[in-house]
Parts: C-alpha cells; structure tokens; sequence
C-alpha cells in the first residue's frame, strides 16, 4: 500500500471507493493511487517549467531593453566593436600562422597600429587575371573611429598568389556603424603583375549577411556609374578601368530606403584619402577632420574645393573652382584639352586653349594619378556647372596627394 494516508486525495478515493462497493483485487487501487501522484507529480513540474521559461522570457526582453538602452547612447557605440562583430572570414580564417605574418607586416610597415589588432578577413580570390590573398585587420583609434588595413599577396595572373609574400596594400579610417570596407588600388604596385587595360584593383568586405553590393565611380561621364560586386561569402575583388579609384568612387550597401554608403582606402603609395564633415559657419564653410592647407575636399561625384589655400590655416573651405589651379590641371576630361576657369557674375566661366568643348563635356582636375570631376560645360557653351554644391554637402573626402 502506498504510505500517504495525509493525502486528501487518497483518502476520498479510498472512502468513495468503500462507498459504492467496489470488487477488486488488492492492488488494483494502489496502481490507481500510483496513476493519480503520478500525475499530479508531472502537472507541479509542468507549472515549475512554465514559471521558469517566463522568468527566463522576461529577464531577456529586459536584458535586450537595457542593451539597447544602451547602445542608442552614442558614446557606447564604436566603430571598433561594430567591426569586430563580424568575427573573421574567409577561406583562410583557420590558418593562424597567415593571420599572424600579416599582423606583424601591419605593424613593421609606415602606418602601424599602436594597440590590438583584430583579423576581420582572411583569404583567396582566384581569377584568371588578377588573383590574390587578402588579410582585412582593424585596430581601434579612439572611441568612434578604428583604422583598417589591408594587408595583401602581389596580385598574380597565373591563379598562384604568394601566401607568404604579404605587404601592406591600402589603409583607412573608418566611423562608427560602417557597413563594409574596402580598398580601390587606381594603379598596381610594382610587384604586382600587369592589369588588361592599365587598370586597377579593387576589394570589399561586407557586413556578415550582405551578398550583393554596389561600387560607383563618377569618372565614367558625369554621373555615378553602377558597378554590382558579387560577394558569396560577404567579400570580393574586382579589376577596374583606368582611372577609377578611391577618390572617385563609393561603395553602397542596399537596404532601406536609402541605401548606405562607405569610401574606399587608396593604395598605401597613392594619395591620402580620409572622411572628413563640413558645416556652415556664417558665409564660410569649415572642414573638420584630418586637414592641412592645400588639401583637396571632394565627394565620388566631384570636387567641393581647397582648404586654406586663400582663407589661411583655419580649416576654411575656398570653393572657388578658379582656384584650383593651384592644386593641378584643369582639362577637358576625354580630349584632354587644357582649361582656364574665371569667376565673374556670379558664375564660374571656361576659356580652352585649343580645340572646341561643347555643351556636357565634362571638366577635370588633374594631380599626377588623381583625377576628379570639376563641372560640365552648361548649355550655353559658356559656363561651367559644378557637379557637387559645397552648400549642401555635410561628409566628404579629403584627398592629399602622395
């Protein structure tokens, strides 16, 4: 018998039993006394489990309200942490003694990080023209900005990179919240091997999840040309035409309703590209950001102007086009025709050495490998239209040439 006579359960059922005369055998109520603190044993842990799985609901919904309490607040968020998150990739990601040689190339080379460095990327890209290793490092800088390098094998036209041949190829400093990352070589390095067309080189890494993005370069005719990369494991190179590069060209992630956008790093002996903001001050426009007088201030569509050439070294924006003869070579962009440009009337006019510039040629300024759009040639064949108004223009690129 079982031994829980305390039990008001057992005792109705024993009583109700004897009250209606019941036949059995001796052990058929015991198996039935079994059946029902059985059963009320499995409904008490059934309650427990519930009770439990509804704590434990509720202590992560409030965990994930303080975390995004938290996070909403902007000195909790840095670039670094957001970069690192994507953890690292690439087909070469479990060979450690690569991650390592690049690391310690990172760090013998003309931009080293002074702290820790994390690997975001490691591995192959294997084409018929343009094969190499690619090593995507990331160390912070301060608390909403980290510097990226790129750390990379020669590029070989055999599908044979040298894995243990590693140089530093390209670095950058990234904000919070960016997307993706990448480098846009304009020209090849010594070591690498010839691109068809004397083009260059470009890489991206994007976020873990993205497969398809867009690169723009405004050097082919006036507008943002679309280019789409095919990134099956969230990176991927590309060959560009002569003259794209990082100083004319953007990166775009699809997603909402305005997709978001990142800058290429220049090739490590190329011209010096880093974000920079401008805001309105009065009648003047300042630059913050990494500047010094003769910097060019640009955006992938065109040039906004020069800081400090005129206005002295106060990160004061001149937006005269006329002035950009002191930085380099104003030209047609296709013919190469020389170009002089005058401010007067409120306007900025053309005058050409040689040759005739119709109406929608485009004008350039020309600095050694740097080549950035000015304006085009308005309709009345006379002026020139600048293809980025400096008024409206908050995030730009300053370009300072190697």
């Amino acid at each position: 018998m079982i031994a829980d006579e305390q039990d008001r359960t057992v005792t109705r059922l024993r009583h109700e039993l004897g009250a209606v005369g019941v036949r059995s055998h001796a052990d058929q109520v015991d198996r039935v006394l079994r059946r029902v603190h059985t059963r009320r044993r499995e409904q008490r842990q059934h309650r427990i489990q519930m009770a439990t799985a509804l704590a434990v609901v509720l202590i992560a919904v409030a965990g994930a309200f303080v975390v995004g309490w938290r996070q909403s607040e902007q000195d909790q968020i840095t670039a670094t942490e957001h970069v690192v998150d994507w953890g690292l990739r690439g087909d070469l990601a479990g060979n450690a003694e690569v991650v390592r040689h690049a690391e310690t190339v990172w760090r013998s080379g003309p931009t080293p990080p002074t702290g820790r460095v994390y690997p975001v990327y490691a591995g192959r890209h294997i084409e018929r023209s343009a094969s190499l290793v690619v090593v995507a490092l990331v160390t912070p800088v301060d608390r909403m900005h980290s510097r990226v390098a790129f750390v990379t094998s020669p590029i070989s036209d055999n599908q044979t990179p040298d894995v243990k041949s590693l140089s530093v190829r390209a670095t950058t400093v990234i904000g919070a919240g960016q997307r993706a990352i990448g480098f846009l070589n304009a020209r090849t390095n010594p070591r690498d091997a010839r691109l068809r067309g004397g083009g260059g080189l470009g890489f991206i890494l994007a976020e873990p999840g993205v497969t398809d993005v867009t690169y723009r370069s405004s050097l082919v005719d006036a507008q943002l040309v679309e280019t789409p990369v095919r990134l099956p494991d969230g990176a991927g190179g590309f060959v560009t035409q002569q003259g794209v590069a990082a100083w004319n060209s953007i990166i775009e992630i699809p997603g909402g309703p305005t997709p978001a956008t990142a800058n290429f790093a220049a090739g490590i002996s190329e011209a010096s590209v880093v974000p920079v903001t401008l805001a309105a001050t009065g009648t003047e426009i300042k630059v913050t950001g990494d500047v010094r007088d003769g910097d060019l201030i640009v955006t992938a569509n065109g040039v906004v102007g020069l800081v400090g050439v005129v206005t002295g070294s106060d990160g004061t924006l001149e937006t005269r086009l006329s002035e950009l003869r002191r930085f380099g070579e104003v030209e047609t962009a296709i013919t190469k025709h020389p170009v002089r440009l005058s401010e007067r009337d409120g306007g900025t006019y053309f005058e050409a050495e040689r040759g005739e510039i119709r109406a929608g040629n485009r004008i350039v300024l020309v600095v050694g490998d740097v080549t950035i759009n000015i304006g085009k040639v308005a309709e009345d064949g006379a002026r020139v239209e600048r293809l980025v108004d400096p008024t409206t223009t908050t995030v730009a690129m300053r370009v300072r040439p190697s």
